[in-house]
């Protein structure tokens, strides 16, 4: 029960490297295209995946349910 707070941990830690990237771009990077494309490749990433895991479970639910057992050998750890 206690590892059900670990995804939205772990989305704060994302969102806030996240943060500190977009934050600092210009001295991480310079002024490259490339470099400025980082935080919206990172969003849309993000974004595509909630498409893609909301199709998911509506169209496929199996699949859906799966997605969580990928490491996890019996339905009690994942």
């Amino acid at each position: 029960m206690a590892h059900h707070g670990c995804p939205g941990i772990g989305a704060i830690g994302l969102a806030s490297a996240l943060y500190l990237l977009w934050s600092n771009l210009s001295t991480l990077g310079g002024d490259i295209i490339w470099v400025s494309l980082i935080p919206w490749f990172c969003i849309s990433w993000f974004v595509l995946s909630l498409l893609i895991a909301f199709w998911l479970k509506s169209n496929r639910p199996a699949a859906y349910e799966g997605l969580g057992r990928v490491l996890s050998t019996t339905a009690d750890d994942a």
